[in-house]
């Protein structure tokens, strides 16, 4: 996934591990590292689309807010790429 405002492309992995795998942070890179289950991201009530101003025009951004946290940004968009690969469709 391109992201034009720096430039960068993202490309997702998806994988499984273990419980006991050690995660480690890279703080120049993401902010936190957290689990959430597929359920509770499917559910109805993680996602929603706000509206943001960037540059003084207005953009719509999807959101999930899941374990205290807000996913957003590309970070959301290929959530929801994956999570709509599974089946899940947003409620409209």
């Amino acid at each position: 996934m391109y992201i034009p405002p720096s430039r960068f492309l993202v490309r997702p992995f998806v994988g499984l591990l273990s419980e006991q795998a050690e995660l480690v942070l890279a703080p120049e890179e993401v902010e936190a590292i957290f689990s959430v289950s597929l359920e509770e991201l499917m559910s109805p009530e993680a996602f929603e689309k706000v509206i943001w101003e960037r540059e003084g025009w207005p953009h719509e951004v999807p959101i999930f807010a899941v374990g205290g946290h807000e996913i957003w940004g590309v970070t959301a968009a290929m959530t929801a790429g994956l999570l709509a690969r599974l089946g899940w469709r947003p409620e409209e």
